[in-house]
């Protein structure tokens, strides 16, 4: 296979003489696509995704099978070696009977769980092919993830990041912020009590306090249960140093600024 491609494979139940429905093939090509985005997203500088996928080959014939080529959005970074190499030592280690995973975030193991999710189900079987790499992927994968992701555990704290995505529909109360570092996304859960400081902080970078979750191997939070919401102000908003000058011409007292500051570096010295 050329480089930088990935083939999805898919074999439908026996019953149906191996055919693949199509709401299966649309879920499981999401669900694939939604997981390497993740991966792109998560070790790329720059936020959003840097890569693409042509649809390079298609085959109906059971067992079903689309064949991508990953190409960059820009050609001056090209992060494909990176994310495909990530996604195969991944599933390279969900695969392996006591491999490890060198990358544990919820977000991209659920996805993982998604694509295995239809195994036994709706279909027969799923395979993966990144370049050379082969993964056959199977039910086991599924309960290893399930062990990965639980049980949880709570401790008090906090987060920052920009505020999105909030829902209180039917009483939901849930909002997402996107930190800095870390966890791409963190959902929040909120009481009413907060709804209007929620409302207003939309869009805005804040700090979240509460009770923070996080899955038994995860080494970042995943959902935050919030008491308290600080909103910070727009940078733009922010005095300038020039806006500070002369804001207070009182504050060294008696004598001069010029003298106030030597005194200040006798002292250090």
């Amino acid at each position: 296979m050329p480089k930088n491609r990935i083939s999805l494979t898919l074999e439908g139940l026996i019953e149906r003489s191996g055919q693949v429905l199509a709401s299966d093939l649309v879920a499981e090509l999401s669900s694939l696509l939604g997981t390497l985005k993740s991966i792109d997203r998560h070790i790329n500088l720059r936020g959003g995704p840097s890569i693409i996928y042509e649809i390079v080959g298609l085959s109906h014939h059971s067992p079903a099978q689309i064949v991508m080529q990953a190409q960059p959005i820009h050609a001056d970074f090209d992060m494909r070696d990176k994310v495909l190499g990530r996604f195969s030592s991944i599933l390279g280690g969900l695969q392996a009977s006591s491999g490890t995973v060198d990358f544990l975030d919820q977000e991209i193991l659920e996805g993982v769980s998604r694509i295995v999710g239809p195994i036994g189900y709706t279909l027969k079987s799923v395979s993966v092919v990144i370049d050379s790499d082969k993964f056959e992927l199977s039910s086991r994968i599924r309960s290893r993830i399930e062990t990965l992701l639980g049980p949880e555990e709570t401790f008090p704290g906090f987060i920052r990041g920009m505020m999105e995505a909030i829902n209180l529909h039917k009483g939901a109360n849930i909002f997402r912020i996107y930190p800095d570092v870390g966890p791409l996304k963190i959902t929040c859960h909120f009481p009413s009590e907060l709804e209007p400081e929620a409302i207003k902080s939309i869009g805005h970078y804040v700090e979240v306090r509460g009770i923070l979750k996080y899955k038994k191997a995860a080494p970042f939070p995943h959902e935050i249960s919030v008491d308290f919401i600080e909103t910070f102000p727009d940078e733009s908003s922010l005095p300038s140093l020039k806006d500070l000058r002369g804001i207070a011409p009182d504050a060294t007292g008696p004598i001069s600024s010029e003298e106030f500051v030597r005194k200040l570096r006798n002292a250090a010295n």
